[in-house]
């Protein structure tokens, strides 16, 4: 019996291609961001993970003067996405998109499910974080991102943050 994969993980793979795709044409250099660690040698071996500052990706858009690009890759299966809380966005997370924001980067959560592509902005997660209780952003008062020009770019998330950002 095969191993059931994890659906964030081929999200982000799919998400690299799409970057691959926006360096060879010379528009963007976004690259996965490997957690930070610290290794602990001696017996027992331990690895232990530490803040990662950057979220899932990072790079920069050569369109736009080598504007930073940070970006958290979000999947779900369901149609809400959990804000400041593990499952979804955690506070840890929009604390880093606020930071690099301040700092000029365009930042935006991208967020996948079974039901196509979604993106995230700052803004969206504080209005949603103001206007109620429940914490969660529905799949509705989310930006689609819409399909790419060329088929080895599925979705224009550069267009889209461009729209967000901007």
């Amino acid at each position: 019996m095969a191993a059931k994969r994890n659906k964030g993980t081929t999200f982000e793979r799919a998400l690299e291609a799409i970057f691959h795709c926006y360096q060879r044409s010379g528009r963007a250099k976004i690259h996965k961001v490997d957690p930070p660690i610290r290794v602990i040698h001696g017996p027992p071996k331990r690895i232990i993970p530490l803040e990662n500052y950057h979220l899932d990706f990072a790079g920069t858009w050569t369109e736009l003067g080598g504007r930073m690009i940070i970006i958290e890759a979000k999947w779900t299966e369901d149609r809400r996405l959990r804000i400041g809380r593990t499952g979804g966005i955690t506070e840890n997370q929009i604390a880093n998109m606020r930071s690099w924001e301040k700092a000029g980067a365009a930042t935006a959560a991208v967020w996948g499910s079974p039901l196509g592509m979604k993106m995230v902005s700052l803004d969206m997660i504080d209005e949603r974080i103001q206007a109620t209780e429940r914490v969660s952003l529905r799949w509705c008062d989310a930006v689609t991102v819409p399909p790419g020009a060329t088929p080895e770019i599925s979705h224009d998330i550069l267009g889209c943050l461009e729209g967000l950002a901007f």
